[in-house]
């Protein structure tokens, strides 16, 4: 097996698999998920992939000739929220291709680059992804791409990455996947008539060959070659629902039509369906089904007219549920997880035998998700040093591990020392050089964690690549009494900005602000000769000021008025949503946003908040003298912890009219080795 340093192998994580596979990726789905198959580091072999679809994060396993699978260090895809993945050959080499309609391109992730790689298309919002092989131009295999926010009344359009000419569709497509026939897939159009029901759609390259009658909504696919009977037909379901719908697919003078449904209820409500391809012509045709939500699978023998047969039953490991499955040549991969999450965590191979039956191999950990340092932004490359340079461009963002230093090497090849966090005890620990590939041309700075010795930075964006810089909303959108007027800016190099007020809209050139006073929700993206920039969207929600509710009808008695309870949807007065350490009643009482962390009492100039003189701790209590703030009511908290809100009062509140010092003690601290304090005032 052919391996590359800037990957680092996860050690004894190993699945025995066959290696051999067809031509077609399928990509399986859940709400948490996005997982598929294919040759990512040419050697050959079949690779598995399941992607994080909320932080980005993938999970790769190697397959070698031998039939085992090595589980690689995860990495960030920069695609946060993905809803669409697709692997198959772009400009001659294998890739991942990731992409969710905010970022505005396609994220390519290759085996020799550790770092995102952009591929920018012609509609505004992908949101679906398909790989196919053969049909025209594609040499070895062409990516057709499905955008959501384009221009009414054409918002939805379908183009390949070959032959960049976009086509309108009806409805939003999804679930898009190969199919066995060269140059063919298929996608659901997702309430394309506004009737209430889904469309499954038949596609050779751009053109749809074969459209189902109508699905029921939010339904999902699978296909298969069953019996001669039945021949290739479509498998579809609705989950947490029995009922398991076919439809044949024949070719009458070559023109394919799918025929009538037939209707099988399956013994409880499905989960999700594999077909398990036969590794010989001859043998019975089966599907893997979930069940439950995981609770329980069956494999079955199906031949696509009489009502499926069990053929075996299978049970997740103990406090586990079934994720999603593959189909390896007749074998199977089964993943799992916790029963309360949704992510997984184990994976188990499921050998066919001779006889039909299967035998399982031990279940496999998988590397964990790393945590939200892992996944963020932490190399920033710029034109010119920020900080330094007033014109200093961002030019591409990404990541090694949890904390990065010491770049060198930009312009050209790029390296960082890159360190990991092992825990609040241990900290940031077993520093090594990570080779983040060449830089980008414009790209002639480095900003990493730790800026200088005394000064480091954080990012909370994803590590996107390169990239073209975001757009800024001013104000802040959110919730206003009075109308607004917005203004769109970026940092970009004279970018062209097009923006829209509705989801159904056109995009229009922004010149000048935009006058707000309604609910508005405001797209936004930039255009510049390096392409489009991510979509932005802000809300803005207009109406009577929440913080001072007109009218204090309290049906509870718990001291918040019902409309402010409505309007923020809190109704506990000593619940802190925000987590500032204010509850609700003291946010209610004093007119702040207890959804902002950052709304708080109005303070003015004066002596500092907390100024403790004259300290002394005698027979289990600790007495200080404070310098308060004139005119103002003080509050002093304490906690034994700065890393949570856990903050109690000490004692009651008091109000210092004129200021000066006031003498306070605390008799709790006996057998404790620290506690902190705080004032609130207001």
């Amino acid at each position: 097996m052919t391996m590359n340093t800037k990957l680092t192998l996860i050690l004894s994580a190993f699945i025995v698999l066959h290696s051999s596979f067809s031509s077609a990726s399928w990509v399986e789905e859940t709400s948490a998920e996005l997982a598929t198959t294919g040759d990512w580091d040419g050697d050959g072999n079949k690779d598995l992939f399941v992607l994080d679809r909320a932080s980005g994060v993938l999970r790769v396993a190697l397959g070698d000739n031998a039939g085992s699978y090595i589980w690689l260090t995860p990495v960030s895809t920069g695609v946060l929220d993905a809803t669409a993945i697709s692997f198959g050959q772009f400009n001659a080499s294998n890739a991942l291709a990731i992409t969710t309609p905010t970022l505005n391109r396609v994220n390519l992730m290759r085996f020799d680059n550790a770092q995102p790689e952009p591929l920018q298309i012609q509609g505004v919002g992908p949101g679906a992804l398909v790989t196919v092989k053969g049909g025209p131009g594609a040499l070895g295999g062409d990516l057709v791409v499905a955008s959501e926010l384009n221009d009414a009344p054409d918002e939805h359009l379908i183009e390949s990455v070959r032959i960049p000419i976009p086509v309108a569709v009806a409805g939003l497509m999804d679930r898009g996947n190969e199919i066995g026939t060269a140059g063919e897939y298929g996608m659901i159009a997702r309430n394309p008539n506004t009737a209430g029901s889904d469309v499954f759609r038949l596609f050779y390259h751009l053109d749809v060959l074969a459209s189902t009658p109508s699905l029921p909504l939010n339904g999902d696919w699978a296909y298969g070659d069953f019996a001669p009977a039945a021949g290739t037909s479509f498998l579809f379901w609705v989950m947490d629902q029995p009922a398991l719908r076919l439809h044949p697919l024949t070719r009458p003078g070559g023109i394919p039509q799918f025929g009538a449904a037939t209707n099988f209820t399956m013994s409880g409500n499905i989960f999700n369906v594999t077909v398990i391809d036969k590794p010989n012509a001859t043998d019975p045709p089966r599907m893997l089904v979930i069940f439950d939500q995981g609770a329980s699978a069956g494999v079955f023998d199906f031949d696509g007219v009489n009502a499926p047969v069990l053929a075996r039953t299978l049970t997740p490991e103990s406090g586990k549920s079934f994720r999603h499955a593959h189909a390896l040549n007749g074998d199977f991969v089964m993943f799992s997880g916790t029963s309360n999450g949704m992510t997984s965590d184990t994976a188990r191979r499921w050998r066919r035998q001779a006889d039909g039956s299967y035998v399982a191999d031990p279940a496999i950990p998988m590397p964990a998700i790393p945590g939200i340092n892992a996944t963020r932004a932490n190399v920033l490359l710029f034109t010119q040093e920020p900080f330094v340079a007033a014109n200093a461009q961002f030019v591409s963002v990404l990541n090694a591990r949890d904390w990065t230093s010491n770049a060198s090497g930009i312009p050209g090849a790029l390296n960082v020392t890159a360190e990991a966090f092992e825990g609040s005890g241990n900290g940031l620990r077993s520093p090594q050089v990570v080779a983040l590939g060449g830089s980008p041309v414009d790209a002639n700075f480095a900003l990493t964690n730790q800026y200088a010795a005394d000064l480091s930075i954080i990012s909370y964006a994803a590590p996107r690549g390169s990239t073209v810089i975001d757009l800024t909303f001013s104000p802040t959108p959110g919730k206003f009494i009075n109308p607004v007027s917005v203004s769109i800016s970026t940092t970009g190099l004279n970018p062209l900005i097009y923006y829209r007020t509705t989801s159904g809209g056109s995009w229009a050139n922004y010149t000048s602000p935009l006058s707000l006073s309604a609910n508005t929700t405001l797209l936004a993206y930039s255009l510049t000769s390096g392409g489009k920039s991510p979509v932005t969207i802000g809300r803005y929600t207009f109406g009577t000021d929440p913080l001072r509710p007109a009218s204090s009808p309290d049906a509870n008695n718990n001291g918040l008025a019902d409309e402010w309870e409505n309007y923020f949807g809190l109704s506990d007065p000593n619940g802190d949503a925000d987590n500032d350490g204010l509850n609700n009643q003291f946010e209610f009482d004093h007119h702040t946003d207890p959804t902002d962390p950052n709304s708080g009492p109005n303070i003015p100039p004066g002596p500092s908040v907390l100024s403790p003189s004259e300290v002394r701790i005698d027979q289990g209590k600790f007495t200080f003298r404070m310098n308060g703030t004139p005119g103002r009511r003080h509050q002093i908290q304490w906690s034994l912890d700065l890393a949570g809100n856990d903050w109690h009062d000490l004692g009651a509140s008091f109000y210092m009219p004129n200021g000066g010092f006031i003498d306070l003690e605390d008799d709790g601290i006996a057998g404790q080795t620290r506690r902190f304090y705080r004032a609130v005032i207001w």
